[in-house]
């Protein structure tokens, strides 16, 4: 089982490939681009699996630095996010430009 950093809440089911197939058959050509470019997160663990933690938490950034700079490539820099040592805190920023006025956002959330 794998899951993606853009649908990390998908679980192993008997539907899990129906759900991806209909997930990836529904967005536009440049979105298949840009989810191929992103390293598929392989380990399936959480804060609380201690020594798979670091592992998974390790494909996270991977994924997200991938991410990252796939949209600066592009001109398509929207968010920044940090962690805590752990990677059970999360904070930082999203945006949006919209009529030339910039909407900033404050991120947070806890992964448990």
């Amino acid at each position: 089982f794998y899951s993606h950093p853009l649908i990390p809440w998908l679980v192993p089911g008997p539907y899990t490939s129906v759900l991806l197939h209909l997930i990836f058959n529904m967005v536009d050509e440049a979105t298949k681009k840009t989810l191929a470019a992103i390293p598929l997160l392989r380990t399936n663990a959480g804060p609380r699996d201690g020594a798979t933690w670091p592992t998974r938490l390790k494909e996270e950034y991977l994924s997200l630095i991938k991410y990252v700079s796939t949209n600066k490539e592009a001109d398509n820099d929207w968010f920044k996010l940090e962690s805590n040592k752990g990677g059970t805190r999360w904070f930082g920023k999203c945006w949006y430009v919209h009529n030339l006025l910039k909407y900033e956002f404050d991120v947070e959330f806890d992964v448990s």
